[in-house]
Parts: C-alpha cells; sequence; structure tokens
C-alpha cells in the first residue's frame, strides 16, 4: 500500500478528484502542492515513497524539470499528469524516461494501474542497477584476463588489471580486431581449435601455453565458454578467461625436483607416497605406503587398479571413498583429500588421512597423481577425548544453570517460611511453640546450606567458582564462626576451642568468604561426629616473608575416626565414610567443595584419622599481608540469634518494595512494618518507576506522597526486571535514594558486580529479619535527605574497593609502551617522565580553577587527565578522574575537590611506584 504520496497539482478540482480516487484505492496523500518550488521543498521534508506530478504548473511551463530536481535528492518513482495529448508532449513525456504517466481525464482503473506499472518499473529499474554494479565489481575484482569475441571472433571487450602481465597480445589496440590479429600464431591457432571443438560440443574449452622469453618461462591456462542469446538460445559470441598458472606450475617441477628429499622426510613423518601414472598404468610408492595400509607383497602390485588396497578399506567407507575420487576426476579437481577407516590383520580399526595432487594432460584427462597417506588415528582419538571434554563442559553448564534455575524457585519461597518464623519468634510464645519455631528454623537453616552446597557444586564443575580477594582478620572470623555453632556445642556438651598463633598478621588479603567457608564446613563436621570431648582449631604460619604468609589450619576432634581405607573417598563429591556410626549425616559434597576451594586459594588439604580415635582435618592457603595501600572492606559473620525484641522507632524508612511474587510481598512487608518502615508494593520494575515519577512530579508532597528513602529491587521479574529497572532509574534521575538488589541467585558483591548492575547493595534470598535489619541499618546512616553531599553508596563502595579492585598500573598498557620502545629505557623513561611533568601542570591548573569555580577549565583538565592516565595506565588515577567528570558536570564541585585530594593521593602512588620498578 502506498502511503506516503506527494500530489502536485495546481487545479483545486483535479486535486480533489484525485485525492477521493486515491482514498478508495486505500492510498494516502501525505501532502498537495500546487506549484513546483512548494513541491520540491515538500519532497525535500517528508521524503514521500511517490510522487504525482502535473508537467504544467503554474510557476513553471515544464513540470519535468520539477521532477528532475526531486530525483536529484530522492530516489522515487514519478508519475506524470497532463491534459495535453499532442505528439509533441507524449515525445517529451517519453524522454524524460517516467515510471508512467495518465492524461487527464482519468478514472480509478487507469489511475490504479499507472501507480501499479510506476512502483514495477521503479523496482525493476533498482534491481537492473544493483546487478549491473554488482557484475561490474565482480570484474575488476579479478586478476585474470577476461576477454569477450563476438560470433566471427572479433574483440568486444577486454578487462585486465595489467597489460604488462598479459604478454600473448601482441596489438596495442585490441578492441574490435580479429583474435588472430591480435594474439601470436601459435595461439591463435591453440583458440581457433578451441573455438571449433567450443561450436562443435557446445560444451566449454580449455587449454595450457607457454610464453618463453631470455630469462623467464609463464604458463597460462585458457578457458572458452559459449555466450547465448536468451531468447533464441543460438550462439552469439564466446568468452574467454586467461589465468597465470606459472606459480602452479613452477611448484610443479619444484615437486618432481625435491621427490628424493621428500621421500627421506616422509620416511622420517611417517608418510606414505605414492604416484600414479594413468597413461602408463603403473604405481611407485614408497615402503611406508603399504605398510600403513597393511598390506604384503606390495612388489606385486603394479596397478592402481588392484582391488587389495581398495579392500584394506573400511567397508562403511569403501563406497563413500571411491565416489569422491570420481567426482574430483569428472570436475577436473587438482586437489582432493580425505580421511577413511582400514581394517588392518588384526582387526584394529586405524584412521588414514589421503591427500592427493592431480595433474591433468592438455586434454583436461587425469595424467598423474600424487598421493600422500599418513596414520592419524592418535588425533581422532585427541578428537573423540576433546569432544567429551566439551560435552562435559556443557552438561556441566546446563546443570549448573538448572541449579541455579531450581534455587531460585527454592529460595523464594523459603523467604516466606523464615520470614514468618523470625515475626513468629518476637511474638508471645510457650515454651514448647518456641520449640516448635527453633526446630523449623534450624530445617530450613539446613535447606539452605544443602542448596548453596550444590550452587557450589554447580560452579566447581562449570569452572566458574571464582575468587574475592579482601581484607581479612582471621582472629575475628574464627571467633564469630565458634559463636555460631556455640548452640550445637552446648548441646552436645562438646567444648569447642581455638588457638591462633601470635605469628598470624592481624589482616590479610584473601577471600575471606571462601575461607570461612572451608572452616565452618570442617567445625561443623567435627561436631557431627564427636559425641564427647571436644574440638580444636589451630592456625600457624608455616611460611612467612614481607609480602605474602603460608598459613596452616587444622582442626581436631575427638569423634568416632574414620577408617584409613576411606581417606582416600573423603573429598570425592557425593562420597561420605561408609564405615561410621553416623555415615546419614551430610550431603557427601561438603569436604569436595572445601577442596577445590583450597585448591583456588593455592593451597592442600588432608586428613588424618583412626576409627574410634577422632580425626584432624587440615588445609593450608597462600595470603597477601595487609599493608596501607591495601583498602578493602572486611567481610563480617553475623550470628544468627535474632532480637528479642525490635525497636520500631529506630528505623523509620519509606521503602519502595519492588516485588512480583504476592506471598513475598506479603512477608517482607510484615518484615518491614515490624522493623518500623513503611512500605509501598510495586508488583514489577514498570510500576515502580510510574510510583516513583508521581513522587518527582509531587515535590511539594500536595497529595501526601511519601519521598523513598530506600529501593529494594528484586533482579527477576516480568513485564520489566530489576536490572532493567535500576538502569532506567539510574538514567532518568541524579539523585536517588539506594537501591538494593533482591536475589535467589548467589550475587558477587564485590565493587565491579555492584557497579556493573547499578545496585548500591544486595541481599540474597531466603531473607531473615535479622539479615533485613543489618541491611536497613547499614544504609540509614547514609540516607540524608538534606545532605549536602551526593556521593552515594556505590561512590563509597569505590573508594573503599579501589586499591584492592583497580591496580596501580594497567599491567596489559604498560606492557605495550615496553613492548613499542623495544625495551630502550631512555625512550621508556622520556615517556613516563613526560607524564609526569603533564600531570604536575595539570595539578597546577586545576588548583587554581577549583578556587575559582571555573566549570570549564575545569572539565577540560579533568578531561585531559582521564585521557593521558588511560594512555599511560594509571588506573586508579583513571577510575576516580572518570568520577571527578561526572560531579563536575553536575556542578557539584564540593564532591569533585574531595575525590580531587584522593586522585592526587593515588598520582603519588603511581609516581613512587613508576619511580621503583621502572625509572
Amino acid at each position: 500500500m502506498l502511503n506516503k504520496i506527494l500530489l502536485v497539482e495546481d487545479q483545486l478540482s483535479t486535486s480533489n478528484y484525485t485525492y477521493q480516487i486515491l482514498e478508495k484505492l486505500d492510498c494516502k496523500i501525505m501532502a498537495q502542492a500546487s506549484s513546483s518550488q512548494e513541491a520540491i521543498q515538500l519532497a525535500k521534508d517528508l521524503k514521500p515513497n511517490l510522487v504525482l506530478l502535473d508537467i504544467n504548473l503554474k510557476d513553471r511551463d515544464d513540470g519535468i524539470e520539477t521532477a528532475s530536481e526531486i530525483l536529484s535528492f530522492i530516489d522515487i518513482p514519478i508519475v506524470y499528469i497532463t491534459s495535453k495529448s499532442d505528439e509533441n508532449t507524449i515525445r517529451r513525456i517519453k524522454e524524460a524516461e517516467p515510471n508512467a504517466f495518465i492524461i487527464k481525464p482519468f478514472d480509478e482503473k487507469i489511475l490504479k494501474s499507472a501507480l501499479e506499472i510506476a512502483v514495477y518499473r521503479h523496482q525493476v529499474k533498482k534491481e537492473l542497477l544493483k546487478t549491473k554494479e554488482l557484475l561490474r565489481s565482480t570484474i575488476e575484482s579479478i586478476d585474470d584476463t577476461l576477454i569477450s569475441f563476438d560470433i566471427k571472433g572479433n574483440i568486444e571487450y577486454l578487462h585486465t588489471n595489467d597489460f604488462k602481465n598479459i604478454p600473448f597480445i601482441i596489438s596495442e589496440s585490441p578492441l574490435k580486431k580479429n583474435f588472430q590479429d591480435v594474439f601470436s600464431k601459435k595461439i591463435s591457432k591453440l583458440l581457433s581449435i578451441s573455438f571449433n571443438n567450443l561450436f562443435k560440443t557446445q560444451k566449454a574449452q580449455s587449454f595450457e601455453f607457454e610464453l618463453k622469453s631470455k630469462n623467464t618461462s609463464r604458463w597460462y591456462l585458457s578457458k572458452a565458454s559459449l555466450r547465448k542469446d536468451p531468447d533464441t538460445n543460438e550462439s552469439v559470441g564466446v568468452t574467454l578467461l586467461v589465468t597465470n598458472i606459472t606459480a602452479q606450475k613452477n611448484m610443479e617441477k619444484e615437486l618432481i625436483r625435491n621427490s628424493e628429499k621428500l621421500a627421506e622426510a616422509q620416511e622420517v613423518a611417517q608418510l606414505g607416497s605414492c604416484e600414479i601414472n594413468f597413461k602408463k598404468n603403473t604405481l611407485s610408492h614408497n615402503d611406508i605406503f603399504f605398510e600403513l595400509l597393511d598390506i604384503e607383497d606390495y612388489e606385486e602390485i603394479i596397478s592402481y587398479n588392484d582391488r587389495r588396497i581398495i579392500n584394506t578399506i573400511h567397508p562403511d567407507d569403501k563406497t563413500r571413498y571411491l565416489k569422491s575420487l570420481k567426482e574430483a576426476f569428472s570436475k577436473k579437481n587438482e586437489n582432493f583429500s580425505m580421511d577413511f577407516r582400514i581394517i588392518d590383520k588384526k582387526n584394529n580399526i586405524r584412521y588414514i588421512h589421503f591427500v592427493s595432487k592431480i595433474f591433468y594432460s592438455k586434454y583436461s584427462e587425469p595424467n598423474i597423481i600424487l598421493i600422500t597417506i599418513q596414520d592419524v588415528s592418535w588425533q581422532k582419538e585427541s578428537q573423540k577425548l576433546w569432544k567429551d571434554i566439551f560435552t562435559m563442559r556443557k552438561s556441566a553448564e546446563i546443570k549448573e544453570e538448572f541449579f541455579q534455575n531450581t534455587s531460585h524457585q527454592l529460595k523464594t519461597p523459603l523467604t516466606d517460611i523464615v520470614g514468618i518464623l523470625d515475626l513468629l519468634n518476637n511474638t508471645e510464645l510457650n515454651e514448647q511453640q518456641k520449640q516448635y519455631i527453633a526446630t523449623l528454623k534450624e530445617s530450613s537453616g539446613t535447606i539452605i546450606n544443602m542448596i548453596n552446597d550444590i550452587l557450589d557444586v554447580s560452579k566447581i564443575e562449570a569452572g566458574k567458582m571464582k575468587l574475592n580477594y579482601e581484607k581479612y582478620n582471621i582472629r575475628k572470623n574464627v571467633k564469630n564462626i565458634i559463636n555460631n555453632v556455640s548452640h550445637i556445642a552446648k548441646e552436645k556438651n562438646i567444648t569447642v576451642n581455638y588457638d591462633i598463633d601470635e605469628t598470624i598478621p592481624d589482616f590479610i588479603i584473601i577471600d575471606g568468604k571462601r575461607v570461612n567457608q572451608v572452616i565452618s564446613n570442617l567445625l561443623s563436621n567435627g561436631l557431627n561426629y564427636t559425641n564427647k570431648g571436644h574440638v580444636t582449631i589451630r592456625i600457624k604460619a608455616e611460611e612467612s616473608n614481607d609480602e605474602h604468609v603460608i598459613i596452616y589450619c587444622e582442626i581436631k576432634d575427638t569423634g568416632i575416626g574414620i577408617i584409613k581405607k576411606d581417606h582416600k573417598n573423603l573429598f570425592k563429591a557425593f562420597q561420605k565414610s561408609n564405615k561410621t556410626e553416623n555415615s546419614s549425616i551430610g550431603s557427601g559434597i561438603g569436604l569436595y567443595i572445601c577442596k577445590n576451594i583450597v585448591n583456588l586459594l593455592g593451597g592442600d588439604i588432608g586428613v588424618e584419622s583412626e576409627k574410634k580415635k577422632g580425626s584432624t582435618f587440615w588445609f593450608t592457603f597462600k595470603a597477601e599481608k595487609h599493608n596501607e595501600n591495601h583498602e578493602l572492606n572486611e567481610p563480617e559473620i553475623h550470628n544468627n540469634e535474632y532480637k528479642d525484641t525490635i525497636n520500631k522507632n529506630e528505623l523509620n524508612l519509606s521503602v519502595l518494595l519492588v516485588e512480583d511474587k504476592k506471598d513475598n510481598q506479603k512477608v517482607l512487608t510484615m518484615m518491614l512494618e515490624s522493623l518500623g518502615c513503611k512500605v509501598t508494593i510495586a508488583p514489577d520494575g514498570q510500576k515502580a518507576l510510574e510510583l516513583y515519577q508521581e513522587n518527582v512530579i509531587n515535590a511539594f508532597n500536595i497529595f501526601g506522597n511519601v519521598e523513598y528513602d530506600l529501593i529494594l529491587m528484586d533482579l527477576f521479574m516480568p513485564v520489566m526486571d530489576g536490572v532493567s529497572a535500576t538502569k532506567e532509574f539510574r538514567s532518568k534521575y541524579k539523585e536517588l535514594p539506594p537501591i538494593i538488589g533482591i536475589s535467589a541467585h548467589d550475587i558477587d558483591k564485590s565493587f565491579q558486580e555492584l557497579h556493573k548492575l547499578d545496585f548500591d547493595d544486595f541481599i540474597t534470598k531466603p531473607i531473615s529479619v535479622s539479615s533485613l535489619e543489618n541491611l536497613l541499618y547499614k544504609w540509614k546512616n547514609r540516607v540524608n535527605k538534606n545532605n549536602d553531599s551526593n556521593i552515594s553508596g556505590t561512590e563509597d563502595i569505590f573508594i573503599e574497593n579501589l586499591d584492592n579492585k583497580v591496580p596501580i598500573v594497567n599491567e596489559n598498557t604498560m606492557n605495550n609502551i615496553l613492548k613499542q620502545a623495544d625495551g630502550n629505557v631512555v625512550k621508556i623513561r622520556n615517556v613516563l617522565n613526560s607524564f609526569i611533568k603533564d600531570m604536575d601542570d595539570h595539578y597546577e591548573k586545576f588548583n587554581n580553577a577549583l578556587k575559582n569555580n571555573e566549570q570549564e577549565a575545569i572539565k577540560n583538565i579533568i578531561l585531559t587527565v582521564k585521557g593521558i592516565s588511560a594512555t599511560i595506565g594509571a588506573s586508579r588515577v583513571h577510575e576516580i578522574s572518570i568520577r571527578i567528570e561526572k560531579y563536575v558536570t553536575q556542578n557539584q564541585l564540593d564532591q569533585a575537590k574531595k575525590l580531587f585530594k584522593i586522585m592526587i593521593e593515588k598520582y603519588n602512588e603511581f609516581k613512587k611506584y613508576v619511580d621503583k620498578i621502572y625509572l
């Protein structure tokens, strides 16, 4: 349907009449013009897809000129309208080559036909031009010489990229001349024979010829084919393609000259080779050829047709081999290769890689074939092995995805269970009810731990378990871990002791979460399998220097012990000792997870145990010592004990809860309200944006809307998910309350992950009142509506994590600089010193601009700093400059000044580092 028609007609009655007809034809006029100038301007502005144009307009006698101007800037079909039908008018219209024209007066059928013809002709014209251009570019891209002859042998067209490379043409102006006057006598004779055979057989012909000079010899391949009239199918000429095959011929000669050397190399590489001469019906070979085929008495074999060779091929591959070889001959392929199986005398299947080079005679018949074979059985086995590995990896990824989805489905209702239990626990209960709730909470915890263990196994098998290095206090964390299991020890009347050597640093750099996981798992195992006595944690430093320490940790119990033959299976997935009283305890994957975590930490793990004599599980890991340059978050372990009473007046936060599950909405709302919060619910990200927008519009709280202090955002929702909604929030609003992500998946809380997903923090399902309370208290102190500082929680996290997550120097960038300098120390020093000089200059300029509040100057300077710091690899300086630029753009110079001080610290740090390492 044409829905963008421009009608150009100066007669109002004709214009209206045409408009009515077009409406009946379901066409739409986007605009009407009564003059040529108006028509040209409308065509420029509106870009119609067809123009109906009267060729006689008041302001210009010839509407054809108007059409010409329109076509100069837009390619569309034009239909001319005229009231004149005299011979001169019709002639002028035809010379303009319109897509169609109609003569007034006209009716609906005439107009419809004209429009259809116009659109069709315009499309055909475009396709023809496209085809013509494709043909032109294709011809010009080939290096061969292309010549077109008419039926009498006269040259109509010649294409070559270099006339110097076609010495077989002796005429300087070959066009319109007969081939006998253009080529040498020798080549003319060959062409004449080729053309005669071509017309006689109606099949393409080819021949090779050689041109010799004093120092060189060139070979060419000529291929001739017929051109036919598409209407009559009669021959109208010949197309000749001439290809320089000198390199190919030289290679053939080189192959023959080096045949002896090749034979030696083949023997060393265990390559079998043979030469088949079809003309003489003979076969010459090296000894390895028949050894690889496991054929004896091969001295008697003189013909390639000997069935003993072919019969060696596996029955399932024999037909394919013969068919492929026959096809190669029929298509005149010069190269042929394939893999097939053979069955040797011991009925072993071996794989043979078969490669051949076929040389054809001047009559295009196979003359000689050179064959090389090699036993590639080991490669096939390797390929099979890699395929199996790939299948296993794929299976592990599918398994991980399944476990992730399953855990999401399990953890979502667990949030309701844990939340309700927490809420019930803070009501008036009798002792029996409290015992019921405690049992349910313990069971829920067991389910959660099993889900987390299964997720860890899926990560391990998919190779996706990663470490997140942090500032870590091992003493504090061990105390917290023991405190978390104290109720179990108390119930069993078991003592839990710990001994941490004074040589252990107060702080180390390690993935504290994973270290805690190993210690907790081993300690829990010790408590589970110990009925009396004690469990002791001992930690000491095995090796230590200025930068690193190797830490040894053991968990020793006085439990039932493990028989020695079960030791080897303890650290395998889903393996447990089956010779113990409590063999049913646990899922059988805890120690497997511990082993993989310890391996990732660069350590080792083991066990020493005898039945009824207790067990000692030990592990080691290597950690970096903490120093002043490390400013990282320290992971905290919170006790699982909940507060007996909650002060509802302590928080008093307004929370926008974005959650699609109705049960989770109800439970989370009750939990938040129990903590003294006001809750507004949005079922998806889109609705959350709408609710927030209402508050932005209602800035003066006329309708009683609340201003949100915190947004709790579920990641996975219909309509609009949490990640998309958060990105939309960030793009629309400069100032926002903290946005906390809710997920049933295990989210990495590192700075990069938070920053990438645009969240300020995360809380993982199932959510307890305690974990929710800790989160709200954490962010309450940062929620201040009248605070002049606009540095968000994400910015705070950035500053805290900068030194750990961003290196002083980008090693890739520095390696490129060193590579470009070719190891020249002077060049390297010049590059680094010039950067330091530039930075010193910009420091002074930036300081002056800040004092005078010159925003544009500050912006230009920080843009320069951002660019040169990235170029030189000063990563921390670069990261801070990006944030300074953001605050300068928002005219928040106070925040820019704060970050500028930090940037100078990191710049001085960079100078010291570069001076020590590179200068």
